[in-house]
């Protein structure tokens, strides 16, 4: 995936789809998920309520727009350093979005017998489960990561040593695509899982992104030990637009939703999908 290339071209960009085995494995993974989404949203539940399919079409969007990241003919020019950190924010910024926006633990859970359901949000609703779930702590240690890790890849060897072991530069993927997913599960709130993070603390937590991705652009640009790098100034100019303008318009999802009330009250107890009347209808 890493093969050395000139600029990318629409054409190829959009219809050479990789097939080394693990971009395979990985599109048929993400089929799999995707299909078995679509047959569990199918199924009434209990109650006779039907799966909202807006949230099929997001969550099946968010694995196409992984498999297209990864595994599509643009995997082909991520040794282009503007490439790789444009992946990277797709991974944590775009795909999170539309997989999480789906609900797959919801619907997951309400697919569930009463008891296993029941159990489950037992455990959520621990009290050391929710510390970890939510409050000041959990949201300090989910920017730190969301914000930071991306930092530590591009201005330590870390982003160098990827481009040379196909193992370390797949698991950089894999890691912001987890980093991406653990930051937007509590902001959206789709998922049952802790407390949904509260608007003002939401606000924060996206707009501080736009200072911190003009920072990192900037110094991607300009440090010695990064601007070294062949095209090191356009992936400053990547972070420095790109991490902006997803940040604000997250922020600017995350508003939209607010204001029509479509999340679930904060605090709201996981195991409460259906019969507790604490979520919404479309559960």
């Amino acid at each position: 995936m890493n093969n050395a290339h000139g600029a990318p071209t629409t054409t190829e960009a959009v219809n050479w789809w990789s097939t080394d085995i693990v971009s395979v494995a990985g599109t048929v993974i993400l089929c799999a998920l995707a299909s078995a989404f679509v047959l569990a949203a199918r199924r009434r539940s209990r109650s006779g309520r039907t799966w909202p399919r807006y949230r099929t079409w997001s969550y099946v969007g968010g694995c196409g727009v992984v498999a297209i990241t990864l595994f599509s003919g643009i995997s082909h020019y991520d040794d282009i350093f503007a490439v790789h950190v444009g992946q990277h924010l797709v991974l944590m910024m775009v795909a999170p979005i539309l997989l999480v926006y789906g609900g797959p633990l919801r619907l997951l859970l309400r697919s569930l017998p009463q008891h296993v359901r029941s159990e489950i949000g037992a455990v959520f609703a621990d009290p050391v489960v929710r510390r970890f779930t939510g409050g000041r702590r959990a949201v300090f240690w989910l920017c730190a990561d969301y914000y930071g890790s991306m930092a530590v890849y591009l201005l330590t060897p870390v982003y160098r040593w990827s481009t040379e072991h196909q193992w370390l530069h797949m698991s950089a993927h894999i890691y912001f695509l987890i980093c991406g997913l653990l930051f937007w599960i509590p902001l959206i709130g789709e998922d049952p899982i802790g407390r949904r993070t509260p608007w003002p603390t939401q606000r924060v937590m996206l707009m501080m992104g736009v200072p911190l991705y003009v920072a990192l652009g900037i110094a991607v640009a300009l440090l010695p030990t990064v601007s070294v790098l062949s095209g090191a100034a356009a992936a400053g100019a990547v972070l420095v637009l790109g991490g902006s303008a997803l940040s604000v318009a997250g922020l600017t999802v995350l508003w939209l939703r607010a204001r029509r009330g479509t999340v679930a009250p904060v605090g709201t107890r996981p195991d409460a999908i259906e019969g507790a009347g604490s979520w919404p209808a479309a559960c």
